[in-house]
């Protein structure tokens, strides 16, 4: 479903039109109440990228052109102008141009716009009707030169069954394995690319996940293997800010008569400040510029695409050499502990004191605010209670008998009466409230990131939620495991193995933190109680400067200017996710 709600119908002219700042922004503004158009995924572009993409993607008078999810019409509009502006004959519009739109009420207002540019028999071109029960049953499959568009962003429960099934159908007829984490925006781009004759292009506007998620790592290795060239855009202007989405801009030229993975794969990431600066260059002039990678595997992440060929070799080196291995070399990361409510299970010690329950709780961490430092150790944990911050975990198995006080039994009744305890993981115990896996981490790990994976030994018996993950190590010392992450190498490495979203947070699941890099040889950093004082006195970039002498220049051999790479590599990307528009990093 496109997003556009641009009524501005001034032709282009030969090549992109740069735009003023006031119309971009006046188009921008036409598109501000969005909240409903959320689960079904509608949000309509702005007409200034509709045109933009389709001067891309439409390069002759004679192209056929698809839009599959064309919502009010917005990119039918400017693929309008744009084979007009290239020599179409009006009369022949309606038979170029095909969109495809499941809301009857969306594709009248589709079909009213196109008539009053041109085209003069509007139901023969917009098609209304579900998009992947059309793309099984059309003629008109793999006819087309151009696919435009920006399809639905919907989860998997959310989109309509039937539908659904046609899209996972289709998924798994094209080799690639769906499940319940994909969004239904995966099929949708995999079913234009089938729709697409040899050399054709594809320009749409999807999510940023493209580039990190696990659910679309088929769809990156597929993409490589059906296009030529896959040129993604970037832009630091969250201009879906409504939509709490970031998306890219997919430019995909020169689709192969056949997808193969014997194919290289070439990918080039551009990196724009501004829409305006995007939309108001040249399409063509702007690919000219782009450094296009060699694509690894399909396991690996694009979001390193962004860096230069020299940096991504550097670090595909670094992981292969004897210098650098994964954390999952000394141990595990695990999530940390699910309760299912931890509104409930996790509490402050007024609320210990109020319903007794001094016999039942254990020590916890419930957020990563509470890890200042590089170690968190009784007294650490003893001020946290005091301070009023919520660190007492529930945990029945600290009774043996079971025995169950006044107390808590009020505490039980309050939840049950607030029907707390029918949450899935909840329900599915027995009793609700005994949480399982409560075992005591050697250290803690940042799930969430905004300067650097900060780690933090466990000297307090403390357990986590699952809001910060737990650390077993084996093999080693957890102090100067610990110690040792604290260098760029583990910094770039975390850029690269985790996902960011349009907040500039990075997130670390348990399998990309097992993937850190850090140091093969321990025990060279600077010690742990030291890194941990400097943190707390908030000089992150002190202890990093003096563990790079320490432990990458005198431990492991590298070069002043291999350290300085790494540095740049990490800084760069680390800037990069927190310089969306409006949004501060920590």
């Amino acid at each position: 479903m496109s997003v556009s709600a641009s009524s501005d119908r001034s032709k282009p002219s030969e090549s992109a039109n740069p735009v003023s700042k006031l119309d971009l922004i006046t188009s921008l503004g036409r598109f501000q109440s969005v909240s409903a158009e959320k689960l079904r995924g509608g949000f309509y572009t702005p007409g200034i990228v509709t045109e933009w993409l389709c001067h891309w993607a439409i390069s002759s008078s004679g192209d056929q052109v698809l839009e599959p999810s064309c919502g009010d019409g917005q990119f039918l509009v400017s693929a309008v102008r744009r084979l007009i502006e290239l020599g179409a004959s009006p009369l022949d519009l309606e038979r170029q141009i095909t969109g495809v739109e499941v809301n009857p009420e969306e594709a009248q207002k589709a079909m009213a716009r196109i008539l009053v540019d041109g085209v003069s028999q509007p139901q023969n071109v917009v098609r209304t009707t579900d998009f992947f029960a059309w793309h099984a049953k059309s003629p008109e499959n793999k006819s087309f030169d151009a696919v435009v568009g920006n399809p639905p962003f919907i989860r998997y429960q959310n989109f309509p069954p039937k539908s659904r099934d046609r899209a996972m159908s289709l998924l798994g007829n094209a080799g690639l394995k769906p499940n319940k984490l994909t969004n239904i925006w995966v099929p949708f781009v995999v079913a234009c690319i089938d729709l697409l004759k040899p050399g054709g292009r594809l320009a749409m506007v999807i999510p940023a996940e493209l580039l990190q998620v696990t659910y679309a790592g088929q769809l990156r290795r597929y993409l490589t293997e059906a296009f030529e060239k896959t040129t993604i855009i970037s832009c630091n202007e969250l201009f879906f800010k409504d939509a709490e989405q970031e998306v890219l801009l997919l430019l995909a030229s020169g689709r192969r008569k056949h997808i193969s993975a014997d194919v290289e794969g070439k990918v080039g990431l551009v990196q724009k400040k501004t829409l305006e600066s995007i939309v108001g260059s040249d399409s063509s002039s702007l690919i000219k510029t782009v450094e296009f990678k060699s694509v690894c595997n399909d396991s690996e992440k694009w979001l390193k695409y962004f860096l230069s060929n020299s940096d991504i070799e550097f670090m595909r080196e670094l992981r292969q050499s004897s210098v650098a291995t994964s954390m999952a070399q000394f141990g595990s990361v695990e999530v940390g502990v699910v309760t299912g409510k931890n509104r409930w299970f996790v509490v402050d010690e007024a609320t210990v004191q109020e319903f007794d329950l001094e016999e039942y709780v254990r020590p916890a961490i419930g957020r990563s605010v509470h890890l200042q430092g590089a170690i968190l150790d009784s007294p650490d944990w003893a001020a946290l209670s005091e301070s009023g911050a919520k660190v007492h975990l529930l945990d029945f198995s600290l009774r043996p008998d079971g025995k169950i006080n006044e107390g808590l039994r009020r505490y039980i009744t309050m939840a049950e009466q607030k029907h707390w305890h029918q949450g899935y993981k909840c329900r599915i115990r027995e009793p609700w409230y005994q949480v399982p896996s409560l075992w005591v981490p050697d250290g803690f790990v940042f799930r969430q990131i905004y300067d650097f994976p900060k780690m933090s030994l466990n000297r307090s018996r403390a357990i986590p939620t699952d809001t910060i993950h737990r650390l077993r190590v084996d093999g080693c010392e957890p102090a100067d495991l610990i110690a040792s992450a604290y260098t760029y190498l583990t910094g770039a490495s975390a850029e690269i193995e985790g996902r960011s979203y349009g907040g500039g947070v990075l997130e670390l699941e348990p399998s990309e933190a097992r993937r850190l890099l850090v140091p093969s040889k321990l025990q060279l950093a600077l010690p742990v109680e030291q890194i941990d004082q400097s943190l707390k006195q908030k000089k992150l970039d002190a202890v990093l400067e003096e563990n790079s002498h320490l432990v990458l220049r005198e431990g492991l051999g590298l070069s002043t200017g291999e350290i300085r790479k790494l540095k740049a590599i990490w800084t760069q990307l680390r800037e990069r996710r927190n310089t969306r528009r409006g949004v501060s990093s920590n």
